[in-house]
């Protein structure tokens, strides 16, 4: 038969679990809720003005977007990865409002 003592232990283990389990619960809501919240299927695949932070202009077609960074095509063929949290506006090239 347990103690007392190995009964508050297991009490204790138990609720540890099911705090984590809420948790993570709701920290996937969240990535859910926000996960798309940059608009990144609106400019992907374009051709686009792209103003980052201390830099100047880029012109590029993004060729894929991620979480944190975009993957841009520049005229010269060279292909360059830009971190979301430097840019400042991204405005589509060619487009008709």
């Amino acid at each position: 038969m347990p103690t007392r003592k190995a009964k508050n232990n297991i009490n204790i283990e138990a609720n540890k679990a099911i705090e984590t389990t809420q948790e993570h619960e709701t920290k996937q809501e969240k990535a859910e809720k926000y996960g798309k919240a940059d608009f990144s299927e609106e400019y992907n695949g374009k051709l686009a003005k792209i103003l980052v932070l201390n830099q100047p202009m880029i012109i590029g077609k993004i060729i894929e977007t991620r979480p944190y960074w975009l993957k841009v095509e520049l005229p010269d063929n060279k292909t360059i990865y830009i971190n979301k949290a430097y840019i400042i506006s991204i405005e589509p090239v060619g487009v008709k409002p």
